[in-house]
């Protein structure tokens, strides 16, 4: 069930978060990632200009949302590459992008509906796997990204995940981490609520 409902909740904690925005919250907050990563010049070179394939490798994936969002954003990447270790996050995700353009924004009422606009990318790749282990080829990726994982993980295992985007980061490659201010009011109040900490 997580699964399925991991995008409804995204966009829901999104509108709550950002109730101005209303459903488009979540694009809000993903977008201030997006523009903060670019300010600081998170860049993919063209296959051309790298000598070699663009990949981007988007650790903890879910069910695709952060890497649909990095293909509209890098339109240059030869490949997208998702892993999550949730096999049903995997499917969910594969789901959407096999469905789509059927899975269309709520509001469509001629073609049904979705949570999110899904547009058909045949770059993007979601693959079951651990992102502390993935076995892609050491020097192989133009960047790593891990959008909103960190803050699930225990340190041990985030030493790990760093590490294995290290391993296989090309040299000049760039390792993109976006996650939340711990410190900041509002989510210190989303973490002593009993009911959203643990869901």
């Amino acid at each position: 069930d997580a699964a399925f409902e991991q995008e409804l909740a995204s966009r829901a904690v999104g509108a709550r978060n950002f109730p101005k925005y209303g459903s488009a919250g979540e694009d809000v907050f993903r977008g201030a990632f997006d523009k903060a990563l670019v300010e600081l010049g998170a860049d993919i070179p063209s296959s051309q200009k790298s000598g070699g394939e663009a990949v981007i490798v988007d650790f903890g994936c879910g069910t695709g949302t952060s890497t649909r969002r990095l293909a509209k954003q890098y339109p240059q990447a030869d490949k997208l590459i998702g892993i999550d270790l949730s096999p049903y996050f995997i499917d969910v995700g594969n789901t959407l992008l096999e469905l789509a353009p059927s899975a269309m924004s709520v509001g469509d009422e001629q073609k049904g509906g979705w949570i999110t606009p899904i547009d058909p990318d045949p770059r993007i790749q979601l693959q079951q796997g651990d992102m502390a282990s993935t076995n892609l080829p050491s020097n192989s990726v133009s960047a790593v990204n891990l959008s909103l994982v960190i803050h699930e993980l225990p340190l041990s295992a985030s030493k790990r995940v760093v590490s294995e985007a290290h391993r296989i980061l090309r040299p000049g490659g760039q390792l993109w981490i976006s996650e939340m201010d711990f410190e900041s009011p509002a989510y210190k109040a989303q973490r002593e609520n009993a009911m959203l900490f643990s869901l």
